[in-house]
């Protein structure tokens, strides 16, 4: 999808792309990336840029925080016509089962509509994470070489060395960050632990001399 969109941006010179995501795509993605193991309950951005074959994209969602029900009925008023992916209804979809079988009977079980709760729930682990990157602004893990300083990170908070590794991580293109990934990473802090950590895409996070860096 992201390829499709890179040609249209290239062959019309607007690198700029909304997309139609709402408030229960939010809801989904969230109740997905938690269950799944993801590190935080970490939601879609509202806007977001990203490359894509040397093309640069930046995706805007400007409806993330409508309900579906707001967005049909605005449509219906004004009487503009939408289509509708049809992927949306395939039933072996774990996103499409999320939205028609898990939060209906999310509903059902509380007696209470499911989405609010979550939205909210991501926004205050979004507001922490704002907090600790105000905090870490402050702070210099990193050595001159961008490395990991192994003094410098044992001596600060569980929550800030995890966003660190969290960042870290991210910032070389290691991106299926989940929880058990990052909770690995940092027993490279304890010295009793081996010293190298396997990750995604046949690299290895390393401890050595004070640092901790990747390596292949």
């Amino acid at each position: 999808r992201h390829n499709f969109f890179a040609r249209c941006a290239a062959q019309t010179n607007c690198p700029r792309i909304l997309l139609a995501h709402h408030a229960e795509d939010q809801a989904e993605t969230i109740l997905f990336r938690l269950i799944r193991g993801s590190a935080g309950i970490r939601g879609m951005a509202a806007q977001k840029e990203i490359i894509v074959n040397d093309t640069p994209l930046h995706l805007l969602r400007p409806i993330l925080g409508l309900r579906r029900s707001q967005i049909d009925a605005f449509l219906s008023g004004e009487q503009i016509s939408y289509r509708e992916d049809e992927s949306n209804s395939e039933a072996f979809a774990v996103r499409n089962r999320i939205r028609h079988e898990a939060l209906p009977l999310l509903s059902n079980i509380f007696s209470r509509d499911p989405i609010p709760t979550l939205l909210r729930a991501e926004e205050h682990d979004r507001e922490l994470r704002e907090l600790m990157r105000s905090q870490l602004d402050q702070l210099n893990p990193l050595d001159p070489q961008g490395r990991l300083h192994l003094p410098t990170l044992r001596e600060l908070p569980r929550a800030i060395q995890r966003q660190i590794f969290h960042d870290y991580l991210h910032d070389h293109d290691i991106h299926e960050l989940s929880w058990e990934l990052i909770s690995r990473s940092l027993k490279l802090l304890e010295t009793e632990s081996p010293p190298a950590l396997a990750l995604p895409g046949g690299l290895r996070l390393r401890r050595r001399q004070s640092r901790i860096f990747i390596s292949q």
